[in-house]
């Protein structure tokens, strides 16, 4: 089962994501969390859910991929972000993956990693940025994935109904759409 979950930017998704993890037995993957400094938002970490992270974004002058005002840390993300979600590829747990973004999608190691995922048997619940990036729209085109929109009226249930679809327990019409 592969979950996509989309809104836009605040709504609450990775929110969504963090309380869906605290709900499940171990799972792989990792979320995204904003660096603050001052009040400003300054750049972007990634933390796997066994207590890893790294720096995904910075705002800072220096080589590398750009998203924005932000440079992108592709070790960081090619470590523990790949490392987390092939690590759960077993056809039998979650794969948590907090975003599919234009910053991650600057990983050729990223984009194959989501792949594999999306095709493992396993399953994975993602959120989706909200780009033209060519990669995201191809993930939200698949015919295998069920794309959920998280609004601010639903975003509080969404963890319970997405362990419980996830348990087998529920099905369309679970109001996971709304």
């Amino acid at each position: 089962m592969n979950i996509l979950l989309a809104g836009v930017p605040g709504v609450g998704k990775t929110t969504v994501m963090e309380k869906l993890a605290a709900m499940l037995p171990e799972p792989a993957g990792f979320v995204t969390a904003e660096v603050r400094d001052g009040g400003g938002r300054t750049g972007f970490m990634i933390r796997t859910f066994d207590g890893r992270e790294a720096a995904l974004a910075r705002r800072q002058k220096g080589a590398g991929p750009r998203v924005g005002p932000y440079r992108v840390f592709l070790e960081g993300l090619e470590t523990l972000g790949v490392g987390s979600i092939d690590a759960g590829i077993s056809g039998e747990g979650v794969i948590l993956i907090d975003e599919i973004g234009k910053m991650e999608s600057k990983s050729p190691e990223f984009k194959a990693a989501v792949i594999r995922a999306l095709d493992s048997g396993s399953n994975v619940v993602a959120t989706l940025g909200v780009s033209n990036e060519p990669f995201l729209a191809r993930v939200r085109k698949r015919p295998d994935v069920r794309v959920v929109e998280v609004t601010r009226a639903n975003r509080d249930a969404m963890p319970a109904g997405l362990a419980a679809l996830l348990r087998g327990g529920l099905e369309r019409g679970d109001g996971l759409d709304g």
